[in-house]
């Protein structure tokens, strides 16, 4: 049952204020699913696993739903839902890969840091999306995180022939 991961302000509240904005990168939350490393064999490289299967099932959906659009006719309704999916689906894996904590790629990032430099690292998860907005909203000395994640979404279409 989804209802019990639905966070208000991150399922409901963003989503809705990013669309009524007219912001380019509509994405949204749910509440994470807790994640114990102590039942872990090997703590640092299990928890970068468990990180990665977020954004590398997100990359699976993408591939399945563009080869369907590649390769079988489709009416215009289904061409729009799988190509929506293909989109959505890069853009949470592309957004979840980002190295900012709470984020996937911050555990990714953690298990290949020294211990002590990682437990540093990752105290500023609940200061993390903070950061991210921060870097979406304001581009700075030319660099757009909004921007990159919008290229990197169009260079992954591409790549996947859609």
């Amino acid at each position: 049952n989804p209802i019990p991961h639905l966070d208000p302000i991150m399922s409901i509240l963003l989503p809705t204020l990013l669309v009524l904005s007219g912001s380019p990168i509509i994405f949204g939350a749910a509440k994470p699913v807790p994640v114990n490393p102590i039942h872990f064999r090997d703590p640092k490289k299990d928890m970068a696993l468990t990180a990665l299967s977020g954004p590398l099932t997100n990359i699976a959906l993408a591939l399945v739903a563009s080869q369907i659009l590649r390769f079988l006719p489709l009416n215009p309704l289904i061409y729009t839902v799988l190509s929506s999916i293909v989109i959505y689906n890069l853009m949470l894996a592309i957004i979840n890969l980002i190295p900012i904590p709470p984020l996937d790629g911050s555990k990714v990032l953690a298990a290949i840091l020294p211990n002590e430099i990682a437990r540093s690292y990752l105290a500023i998860e609940q200061f993390g999306i903070f950061i991210l907005f921060f870097f979406l909203l304001f581009p700075i000395g030319g660099f757009s995180l909004g921007q990159l994640i919008n290229n990197l979404i169009l260079f992954s279409i591409n790549l996947l022939g859609i």
